[in-house]
């Protein structure tokens, strides 16, 4: 089963109703209840919950370190240029984590150190370019992990497995 449809199908089973492919129309609220009224593909509905979750996405959080004092170069979208070895426009400066626009997972940070490390004591053969098997985790009960790449990913790479 792809992960999606395993997380989608956890979060069923605990009563969670998920609604895709809807357009928020407007949102209120009294002591009960959330009322939602949404426009899901080209129909007019009403839903009525105990809460309401908005997902509106992440940024890094690099206001507060003066990058511009320094030169360090910053994307359109708030996160610090880097090149494959998690370089800056600054040769000696690096970005790891969620400031760098990379993948906004737990162990992304770790797998950034291995590659500061191979390009400062090792063969500078290890990139994002050359990322393999960092694991994932989504924090959901039950919990849903993953290593590698997906039964997908390999059949399309042409991979026996």
């Amino acid at each position: 089963m792809p992960k999606d449809l395993a997380i989608i199908g956890a979060i069923e089973a605990q009563g969670i109703n998920i609604v895709t492919n809807a357009n928020t129309q407007s949102v209120k609220e009294n002591a009960a209840s959330v009322y939602i009224f949404k426009n899901i593909n080209g129909e007019q509905r009403e839903i009525q919950a105990t809460h309401l979750l908005v997902a509106t996405g992440r940024k890094p959080n690099i206001e507060d370190l003066n990058l511009d004092k320094v030169g360090i170069k910053v994307s359109d979208k708030g996160a610090v240029e880097v090149n494959e070895y998690l370089q800056t426009n600054l040769p000696n400066f690096f970005a790891l984590g969620d400031i760098n626009g990379g993948p906004q997972q737990t162990y992304i940070s770790l797998d950034n150190y291995r590659i500061i490390r191979d390009f400062i004591y090792g063969d500078k053969t290890y990139s994002t370019d050359r990322r393999e098997n960092v694991t994932a985790m989504t924090f959901i009960e039950p919990p849903l992990s993953q290593a590698g790449i997906s039964e997908n990913t390999a059949r399309e790479q042409g991979l026996d497995i």
